[in-house]
């Protein structure tokens, strides 16, 4: 018999849910040729020895110069010791993994082990590009040989989706992406029409996603991003200060769907230092449901699971925040900004964990919120006002 709090929760996030659910997927790139160009067949070799960068490389430029096609990675785990890159110009190409297709980043891979429309530049870009059912593992979060590795980078796009993604065991982030900062003159600036379906994010030293901003680097807001049934765990494992980084999830764009995901464990291993936020929205328009908070945050001042800052008009349901640990967030979800529509926030906590607050509206305007509640009562106030 399940315990009843798992079936409460559950109807939770399923009823906050099930408008965005109803919804029908986006179409998923094909691409326009029909050549399909297997990586085996250009010399990679599935041990997790063999260094398969130049066999992927060979197999992206055979479909390159066709005008298009799909690369197919068969079962097994390939060894890259360089990045694979989709240069920028890239239409209509399809990366597809079958299922157990890893890809293992070697020990010589200090950059993005998938780098897509690189980010460094300010012209040209890729579109209509998926990327289907592939897995990428690096070396461990707190490899200390690998500060700047990333799983995926994402630069000038137009319609990519990411469709059954696994990541995992990065020292530097999970996906990042942004449109280069640049005013020069005819520099194509451009990061549009992204989504994240079935998108999962497990163990890393930086950000689990970051759109929209790199710490240290500049960065511009993104256009459109779509994220649904996305995980992100145990991330910020290389963050030893509070001040190097707001969230393990940070999304800065103009407009954002986000529907259905959890992020749990946004903390460092030493329970005191990490980011501040589990997710981090800002900017945006749009909105967020169906989405489950636990264990975030190391208990630091002004922490939180879900911070909206100067995102206006949009539109929050169905938010769960779930901890049984004394040093997780101090609040639940926080608003700076104005015209934001709450409904249906929630806090299940146990009796070691008591939060300050479930919502912070301190500097929140004109805000419409409407079942706040929280329970066995894990909160000093359900809400703190202006």
């Amino acid at each position: 018999m399940k315990p009843q709090g798992s079936q409460s929760r559950r109807r939770f996030l399923t009823g906050a849910a099930g408008a965005g659910a109803a919804l029908a997927l986006g179409a998923f790139p094909r691409p326009a040729a029909a050549g399909v160009f297997n990586v085996r067949d250009f010399g990679a070799v599935p041990d997790n020895e063999t260094d398969n960068a130049r066999a992927f490389a060979d197999a992206l430029d055979a479909a390159l110069q066709a005008g298009g096609g799909e690369v197919l990675v068969p079962q097994g785990s390939y060894r890259l010791e360089a990045p694979w890159i989709v240069p920028n110009g890239t239409v209509d190409l399809t990366l597809r993994g079958e299922r157990g297709a890893y890809l293992m980043a070697g020990p010589g891979l200090d950059a993005g082990l998938l780098q897509i429309g690189r980010r460094d530049h300010a012209s040209g870009q890729v579109e209509n590009i998926g990327i289907e059912t592939l897995r990428l593992h690096g070396r461990g979060a707190t490899d200390p040989g690998t500060t700047n590795a990333n799983a995926i980078e994402l630069g000038n796009c137009l319609n990519v989706v990411f469709r059954d993604v696994h990541v995992q065991s990065f020292a530097g982030r999970g996906f990042i992406g942004h449109k280069p900062n640049t005013k020069e003159k005819g520099a194509l600036r451009r990061w549009e029409h992204v989504t994240l379906d079935r998108f999962s994010v497990r163990f890393t030293g930086l950000e689990a996603i970051l759109i929209g901003y790199e710490p240290g680097a500049g960065g511009a807001t993104v256009d459109t991003i779509d994220m649904r049934g996305f995980l992100a765990n145990k991330a910020g494992k290389r963050v030893t200060d509070s001040g190097a980084g707001v969230g393990g999830v940070y999304l800065a764009a103009i407009q954002a769907s986000v529907r259905g995901g959890q992020i749990s464990g946004i903390a460092n291993d030493d329970g005191e230092s990490g980011f501040l936020n589990g997710m981090i929205l800002r900017k945006a328009m749009g909105e967020l449901s169906g989405l489950h908070f636990e264990q975030n945050g190391n208990n630091q001042d002004r922490s939180c699971d879900l911070f909206l800052e100067d995102a206006h008009g949009m539109a929050v349901t169905g938010i769960l925040h779930s901890c049984e640990d004394p040093r997780a967030a101090r609040c639940g979800t926080r608003v700076w900004s104005t015209g934001n529509a709450l409904t249906a926030i929630r806090m299940e906590g146990g009796p070691k964990h008591v939060l300050d607050y479930v919502l912070d509206l301190r500097r929140a305007a004109n805000p419409d919120y409407r079942a706040i509640t929280a329970d066995p009562a894990p909160a000093r106030a359900l809400i703190q006002r202006l």
